[in-house]
């Protein structure tokens, strides 16, 4: 039951002076370090009033030597024993989440596990709807009993009735919050909830058609629902399916959505696109007017915080929350108050190397404050205490007005949520550029003439990874490109010709071998393909009903070139490190621009080509001289600014290893990582401070275990690194870690 809940506030070292002390101890008192708490400064003054009391007598007994040393040790365990009231996780109790809120009625509903405590998902038929009202005294209290589905629980904007979906049966219900009224609302399955502030109309937000050969709550169509005249529903999105977790903005323009490659996007509702903040899961957008963006991190531990507006991020760590204790958390979602957030958590069974699987009784609920520049989680409140597993929570508090004055709405509601990058004029924009890519570590967005932001990505796909400098790795698997918002097919369907503009690193010439580097097009409608024979870059050219023309365009150099390509009706022109145009007859008219795939997706012909690709643009149209020379210049730039990156290179040995997972331990992710803790025995290439470090290794690619991450303790590795902080490919990819020292620095093993 949960009578009360326990408030834990952050700590703030800080140093305080006792006053009414001789200067013979006041060295002492002033050495105490007290946390920035009500209880401990409550603790604080108590000390100081019996200092106060004592103090005339401290006088007399100085003249006294036996009596200063009894003092001495009075004062000494007086001082231990406010410090020992100080509980090394600086606990609060308080009555309830009313205190938590400073005075603001709340409410918080969610799922309960009444069966075996894993269903994580909230996807079986054992669970029941369980409810909290800081105002009726009653603590944790069922709302429904069920046994039953009560999918992803949200509290309608009044605050009277809570929304839930049957998983299965794709029914969205609603119930008042004192569990009477229960009944259909309409089909789907509800996602988020939405006031709006004109009218004061409440909406329901519904997913529908589900993704084909998907288990989880993936949708199609978004829809929005009025909840008390449900005949009325308006189409909010149908441009690419998008998984459950959505959020709306407050002024209903945006909602949050995790879409395509797992990456997490601001949706303009307007504009009808997507704008990629990150990778990971459960994205969300502040309930406000500030666009303010967070997603989840695949170690489930973090929070990425995205401050759309300025452009700027910031990592809000949640497993240090007091109880979890570095373990993982999951669920996490913004309440109707931008300040405060729920979550579940903390995970510690290993169910097959996935603590979240696992589930178990000690998952309980968490509310979490965030400090008022959104850099960290302030104070924490643990909601319930039993021995069930809680999932899915949704916090209500009242009087949300408050929330999103008028004063911070925008000007404009069209405003950019994000800027393109201002450190290089890379790459030429025009009318016709449809992709541009300049490696992993870039924010690859550009706008074009008409004021349109745009969004480039390449997808890693089976056993790809990314190289030391952030290019695409072919010789390691096979990447497709992606563009936020998606490319419509009048952009490039009667293109009268294409311009393709890529870097491309070459390994030693001893190293060389065959291989696929680009493609354009899909195998049944014909495909511009460039590949690699000899050292000699060669364009093949199939078209249905013809036969295959190819053309040699000239040999690669053994380090990095910059390559131009344009394909016309008549002609091909093929430049390289601005040397003379080498010109080529063409017999076929038609003109395949899109789509792009890099490197070859054939396990049986995969490329063993270990060439590395960058700075990747396409055109649907024909560069003129000037945009030519222009894109040549800004290689020549780039050869004199860029730095490369140097691994660290050492030789470790493995102190502990973390369980490795299988592929259906982290579904709904297809790549993984596990981190194992490593004693540095010798640097070989440059410098490290840390003597015992956490290094993550792939184990899981493209659904498929990698044997090689099979490691034996006590044996020593030799070992490329960099630091996995400084690799945002890995971004929202899944951990699997297991230390006992968590806070150790992490680094990431380049060649697993």
């Amino acid at each position: 039951m949960v009578d009360s809940g326990i408030f834990f506030a952050k700590r703030k070292s800080s140093k305080v002076t006792v006053f009414g002390l001789t200067p013979m101890f006041s060295p002492l008192i002033t050495s105490l370090h007290l946390a920035d708490t009500e209880a401990n400064t409550n603790h604080f003054f108590q000390a100081q009033s019996t200092m106060k009391i004592i103090s005339p007598v401290l006088l007399n007994m100085l003249l006294n030597k036996k009596a200063i040393a009894l003092l001495f040790i009075c004062i000494f365990f007086l001082l231990s024993a406010c410090r020992d009231k100080q509980a090394a996780e600086q606990v609060q109790t308080i009555l309830n989440l009313h205190e938590f809120t400073g005075g603001s009625p709340v409410r918080l509903v969610w799922v309960q596990d009444i069966l075996d405590n894993k269903d994580v998902s909230a996807q079986g038929e054992h669970l029941r709807l369980m409810g909290y009202d800081s105002e009726d005294g009653k603590g944790e209290q069922i709302i429904l009993a069920g046994p039953g589905n009560f999918f992803r629980p949200l509290i309608t904007p009044s605050g009277q009735q809570v929304v839930f979906s049957d998983f299965h049966q794709r029914k969205v219900q609603v119930v008042d919050w004192s569990g009477e009224n229960r009944h259909y609302l309409t089909r789907g399955r509800a996602l988020a909830v939405w006031r709006d502030p004109a009218d004061g109309i409440e909406w329901i937000y519904v997913g529908r058609g589900a993704i084909q050969d998907s288990p989880g709550p993936g949708s199609e169509r978004l829809y929005r629902v009025q909840l008390k005249n449900p005949v009325i529903e308006e189409l909010v999105w149908n441009k690419a399916p998008f998984g459950g977790a959505v959020h709306v903005s407050g002024d209903g323009r945006r909602f949050s959505a995790e879409v395509a490659g797992a990456a997490c996007a601001l949706i303009d509702i307007d504009r009808q696109e997507a704008y990629r903040q990150g990778k990971g899961c459960w994205p969300a957008v502040a309930p406000d007017y500030s666009y303010r963006f967070w997603f989840f991190d695949g170690a489930h531990r973090n929070l990425e915080m995205v401050d759309t507006r300025q452009g700027t991020r910031n990592r809000i760590y949640l497993a240090n929350a007091p109880g979890i204790e570095g373990h993982e958390v999951y669920h996490p979602r913004w309440s109707n108050h931008p300040r405060y957030m729920a979550m579940t958590g903390p995970y510690t069974i290993r169910q097959g190397g996935n603590n979240i699987r696992g589930g178990g009784g000690g998952v309980e609920i968490y509310i979490g404050r965030f400090n008022e520049s959104y850099t960290d989680v302030e104070a924490w409140f643990q909601v319930s205490t039993n021995q069930r597993a809680d999932f899915y929570p949704d916090l209500w508090l009242a009087s949300d007005e408050q929330v999103v004055p008028a004063k911070v709405l925008p000007a404009d509601p069209s405003d950019q949520v994000s800027s393109p990058p201002k450190d290089s004029d890379w790459p030429v924009v025009n009318e016709n550029l449809l992709f541009a890519w300049e490696n992993v570590a870039a924010e690859n967005k550009w706008i074009s003439p008409a004021e349109q932001l745009y969004q480039a990505e390449f997808v890693a796909r089976d056993m790809a990874r990314f190289a030391l400098n952030y290019q695409m790795r072919l010789g390691s698997g096979w990447y497709v490109a992606s563009r936020l918002p998606k490319p419509d097919p009048r952009e490039y369907a009667i293109a009268k010709g294409l311009s393709l503009e890529f870097v491309t690193t070459l390994p030693e010439q001893q190293q060389q071998t065959d291989g696929l580097l680009l493609v354009l097009g899909a195998e049944n409608d014909g495909q511009t393909i460039l590949r690699v024979d000899q050292g000699v870059l060669v364009l093949e050219e199939k078209r249905k009903g013809q036969a295959a023309q190819i053309m040699q365009l000239g040999r690669l150099p053994v380090r990095k070139s910059h390559v131009l390509l344009t394909i016309e009706p008549a002609k091909v022109t093929f430049r390289i490190n601005s040397s003379d145009s080498k010109m080529y007859p063409r017999a076929s008219s038609e003109i395949i621009v899109w789509p792009l795939t890099t490197g070859d997706p054939r396990p049986q012909k995969r490329s063993r080509w270990n060439g590395l690709l960058e700075r990747v643009a396409l055109y649907s149209g024909v560069l003129d001289d000037q945009e030519i020379k222009q894109t040549e210049q800004l290689f020549t730039q780039m050869q004199k600014s860029t730095n490369a990156i140097k691994p660290l290179v050492v030789r470790a040995e493995l102190v502990s290893t973390s369980s490795i997972p299988t592929p259906e331990d982290i579904l709904p992710y297809r790549r993984g990582l596990v981190v194992n803790e490593y004693r540095i025995v010798e640097v070989v290439q440059g410098s490290i401070q840390d003597k015992v470090v956490l290094i993550a290794h792939w184990a899981i690619l493209n659904g498929k275990s990698l044997p090689e991450a099979d490691r034996t303790v006590g044996e020593v590795y030799e070992l490329h690194l960099d630091a996995f902080d400084n690799r945002p490919e890995l971004e929202g990819e899944r951990l699997s870690m297991e230390s006992d020292n968590l806070l150790l620095t992490m680094y990431y093993d380049l060649d697993s």
